[in-house]
């Protein structure tokens, strides 16, 4: 069966220092997923903006939720992440999914800007083919 997850930071649990320091270029985001795909987690996308770095994904089994931590921390080896990263499972995650797709997780709490945000960094997972049917309906319900 399989679960949803997340792994990132934001603004509620690191500084702007810290969060300079752990965001993606799209180049970056696409290569992440590409590491991702080859360690056996096929369906990912990451949202990176001035306020988070953040990435959802979907795995078979618990071990690949620490397979995509291992992935995170290595993407950013250079910083210690121990009390600034943030995780989520299952419905957990979905719900945090909707909440920062409706502006509720923003520093300006409604802010619009973020909905665009996951809407490109979806269509740009999807473009490069690190999404399925399960992604592609919880991404549309979530960005709808």
């Amino acid at each position: 069966m399989m679960e949803f997850g997340y792994i990132g930071i934001n603004y509620k649990n690191a500084d702007q220092d810290i969060r300079d320091g752990v965001s993606f270029t799209d180049n970056g985001k696409i290569d992440f997923m590409e590491k991702a795909a080859d360690a056996g987690i096929s369906q990912c996308m990451v949202l990176s903006t001035c306020n988070r770095s953040e990435v959802y994904y979907l795995v078979q089994n618990t071990e690949e939720h620490k397979t995509m931590e291992r992935l995170y921390r290595g993407n950013f080896s250079a910083i210690c992440l121990d009390e600034y990263l943030d995780f989520r499972s299952g419905k957990e995650a979905i719900a945090y999914l909707f909440r920062v797709t409706a502006g509720l997780e923003s520093m300006v709490l409604g802010e619009d800007q973020i909905l665009g945000q996951v809407r490109n960094a979806y269509f740009l997972a999807m473009e490069s083919g690190y999404t399925k049917t399960t992604f592609h309906c919880l991404f549309q319900s979530a960005i709808t």
